[in-house]
C-alpha cells in the first residue's frame, strides 16, 4: 500500500516541509487557486479533501484531528462524497465535486474510484465484433443467408446446400483495452490509498509510459471515434473516463491541478449536525422577511434569517442549535471561538423565537472535538456527559439577561462515521437543560 501524503486544513507548515513533496511551481500553483495560504513564514491549507498537481495526490483533512493519518482521511473522503449525494446547492469557487469527464474541473479521484470499480465489475474492455463466413463456424445467420445465397429448390421448398454462419470475436488486446490497463495502473498508484482500496496485483500486462502505446493525440482521437459507436451508458462514460484522463496525464487541461472537497467543511459539518438531531426544514415561520416601505411602495426582502437548526420534540420542547466549526481551546486562556456577531446573532434567535411561542427553549452551540480532547474532558469534574455529548459550559450576555448558549462537544470522528450510517441521536436526552 502506498504511503499516503496528508496535512491538516490550518495547520502551520514550513516551506520546507512542504518541498518535500512539492515543487516550487506546485507550491505556487497551489497558493493560486486558494488551497494555500502564506501566512508570515508558514503556509496553510484551506481546503479539505483530495488535491492532484501534476504527479503529486495528497489528503487535507478538516483541522479538528491533530495527527496526519490514513484513517482519519479515508472517512473524511466518504463524508465528502456522502455530502454530495444529498446536496445539489454547491458554490462555485468553494465546492469541487465534478465527476463529468467532459468537465475540465472533474476530478481526477471521481475517475480513479469510477475506473477502479467498473474493472472489479466488468474486467478489461473488450472489443466484440460478428465474423461471418460461408459455412463457417457459429449459428447460421438466416437473414444473410436468404438475402445472399441462392438456393436449391425440391418440390418447391429451397434447400440451402451453403449457408452463412456468424460467431462473435471478442478482443481484449485492442487498443482501448491497452489504454484502460494504462490508466488502471496509473490512477491505482495514484489514489487507491485515498479510495481505501488496496493496490491492485494486476493480472494483465501493461504499459507503464502512455506513449509507448500511442501518441496522445492519436489515442484521443481513436477514442472519440470510438464514442460514436458505443450505446451503453457505462462504455460512454468509460471511453470519456479514458479521453479525460490522457488529457489530465499530458497536461491538456487548462489546469495542473484536480481537486475534490471543499474549502468549507464548515457546511459539511453543518450536514452531519442535521442529521445527528434528525433536523427537517421547519415549516414554521419564525423569522419573517424584513418589510420595506419607500415612498409609498411596500417591499419584502429576498433573504430570509434562518438558523442553522431548529427541532421540536414530540413533547413540545424546541431546541436551538448552531453547528460551529471551530477548534475550540480553553485550557489557559480561551480561543478559537466564534466572533461576536454569532453570539449576538444566537441570542438574538433564541429571544425572538421565545417571545412567539412563549416558553424557554434550549440554545445550543455544537463544537467538535478529535477523540484525545474528548476522552480527556470525559474525565473533567465539570464535564456533563449526555448520551456521548459533553457540555462544559455556557456563554451570557448582559444584554439577554436570563438567556443562555450552552456549549455542546461533539465526538468528531465519531459523528462523522454516524453520518455515513445514518445515525442520529435523541433529542429528548437534552430536554432537562432547558431553563
Amino acid at each position: 500500500m502506498n504511503n499516503p501524503v496528508i496535512y491538516i486544513e490550518q495547520k502551520p507548515y514550513t516551506k520546507s516541509e512542504l518541498l518535500i513533496s512539492f515543487s516550487e511551481e506546485e507550491l505556487f500553483t497551489l497558493g493560486l487557486r486558494g488551497i494555500i495560504k502564506q501566512s508570515n513564514t508558514y503556509y496553510k491549507f484551506t481546503f479539505v479533501g483530495v488535491v492532484s498537481v501534476r504527479s503529486v495526490a495528497f489528503a487535507v483533512i478538516p483541522k479538528i484531528y491533530t495527527r496526519e493519518l490514513k484513517e482519519s482521511a479515508l472517512l473524511t473522503i466518504k463524508t465528502l462524497k456522502r455530502y454530495t449525494k444529498t446536496n445539489r446547492d454547491l458554490f462555485e469557487g468553494i465546492d469541487f465535486f465534478n465527476i463529468e469527464p467532459d468537465n475540465p474541473e472533474c476530478s481526477e479521484l471521481a475517475i480513479a474510484e469510477f475506473l477502479l470499480e467498473d474493472f472489479q465489475s466488468n474486467g478489461i474492455y473488450t472489443y466484440r465484433d460478428r465474423l461471418y463466413e460461408i459455412n463457417g463456424n457459429g449459428d447460421i445467420h438466416w437473414v444473410h443467408t436468404v438475402n445472399d445465397l441462392d438456393p436449391i429448390y425440391s418440390s418447391g421448398q429451397p434447400i440451402y446446400t451453403d449457408t452463412i454462419n456468424h460467431t462473435i470475436i471478442e478482443d481484449t488486446f485492442n487498443l482501448t483495452a491497452a489504454i484502460q490497463k494504462w490508466g488502471l495502473n496509473y490512477i491505482s498508484e495514484k489514489y487507491s490509498v485515498f479510495l481505501g482500496i488496496d493496490l491492485i496485483d494486476f493480472d494483465f500486462d501493461y504499459e507503464e509510459d502512455l506513449s509507448e502505446i500511442g501518441n496522445p493525440e492519436q489515442l484521443i482521437n481513436h477514442l472519440l471515434n470510438l464514442l460514436q459507436t458505443v450505446y451503453t451508458d457505462r462504455e460512454i462514460y468509460l471511453v470519456k473516463s479514458l479521453i479525460f484522463l490522457i488529457r489530465s496525464k499530458t497536461g491538456a487541461l487548462e489546469s495542473d491541478m484536480s481537486l475534490y472537497g471543499t474549502k468549507a467543511y464548515s457546511t459539511i459539518w453543518e450536514d452531519i449536525c442535521k442529521q445527528i438531531w434528525k433536523y427537517k426544514h421547519s415549516k414554521d415561520s419564525y423569522f419573517p422577511r424584513p418589510k420595506w416601505d419607500i415612498l409609498g411602495n411596500n417591499y419584502e426582502s429576498k433573504s430570509i434569517l434562518l438558523p442553522d437548526i431548529i427541532i421540536n420534540d414530540n413533547e413540545n420542547n424546541t431546541y436551538l442549535f448552531d453547528a460551529k466549526y471551530y477548534s475550540l481551546k480553553f485550557k489557559s486562556s480561551l480561543s478559537g471561538e466564534p466572533g461576536y456577531k454569532d453570539i449576538l446573532k444566537q441570542f438574538q434567535y433564541q429571544q425572538h423565537i421565545e417571545n412567539k411561542i412563549e416558553k424557554a427553549i434550549g440554545n445550543f452551540f455544537l463544537f467538535p472535538a478529535n477523540e484525545d480532547e474528548f476522552s480527556e474532558l470525559k474525565e473533567d469534574e465539570h464535564a456533563v456527559i449526555i448520551n456521548n455529548i459533553i457540555l462544559i459550559g455556557n456563554i451570557k450576555y448582559e444584554l439577554y439577561p436570563g438567556k443562555k448558549i450552552l456549549i455542546i462537544l461533539c465526538p468528531f470522528k465519531d459523528w462523522q462515521q454516524m453520518y455515513l450510517e445514518n445515525k442520529s441521536l435523541e433529542v429528548t436526552n437534552l430536554k432537562d437543560l432547558i431553563s
